[in-house]
């Protein structure tokens, strides 16, 4: 039986994930098979500043260091 993933429930709704010392922040656009994909996203690098992504970003799960979901909007 398969088991849907618990990132599948927040997908719509913004994250910031942290991969070494760059931080992603933007939309949960799909999660599949170990890979969450970022739309409407910018990066926070200490070396480049914080410029916004062009499309879409895969990030591998297993490489993020620490994941948060923002809360819903009433």
């Amino acid at each position: 039986m398969l088991s849907r993933h618990p990132l599948r429930r927040s997908i719509g709704r913004r994250i910031v994930a942290r991969i070494d010392t760059v931080t992603w922040r933007g939309r949960l656009a799909a999660y599949s098979c170990g890979w969450l994909e970022l739309k409407d996203a910018s990066v926070m690098d200490p070396v480049t500043g914080a410029p916004g992504a062009d499309g879409l970003i895969l990030l591998p799960e297993t490489r993020i260091d620490f994941i948060q979901i923002a809360p819903e909007a009433d």
